[in-house]
């Protein structure tokens, strides 16, 4: 039950100057894994991606069993490491890459040429 005083709280976030991104995924985060407990099939994707794709995720998330996310913006040399055995391991039928021109990190790119 709500009480009036928790009620009036509502009003003290500014929803006008916040990021927009965020209404879909709740923020940006380095890396996030999702499970769908009831998928159309049992694929797998991982994205690898900035905040524009954020818009997408809910939607890509419905067409599958599992949806790994991965924002290069946040990522170490030595994540990117990782993410190398990562990848080996969780072994997605799709990657997707949905990234601005010039992003800053482009290591994970480069030793996959």
């Amino acid at each position: 039950m709500i009480e009036y005083s928790d009620h009036c709280n509502i009003n003290k976030k500014d929803y006008f100057n916040i990021n927009q991104y965020e209404a879909y995924t709740g923020g940006n985060y380095p890396f996030v894994e999702i499970r769908n407990f009831n998928p159309v099939n049992h694929k797998k994707i991982m994205i690898i991606k900035d905040s524009m794709s954020n818009t997408m995720i809910p939607f890509l998330a419905l067409q599958c069993e599992y949806l790994t996310e991965i924002d290069l913006r946040y990522l170490t040399e030595s994540d990117m490491n990782s993410m190398k055995t990562y990848i080996d391991e969780f072994k997605p039928d799709f990657i997707i890459f949905s990234t601005t021109l010039g992003m800053e990190n482009s290591i994970f790119i480069e030793d996959f040429e």
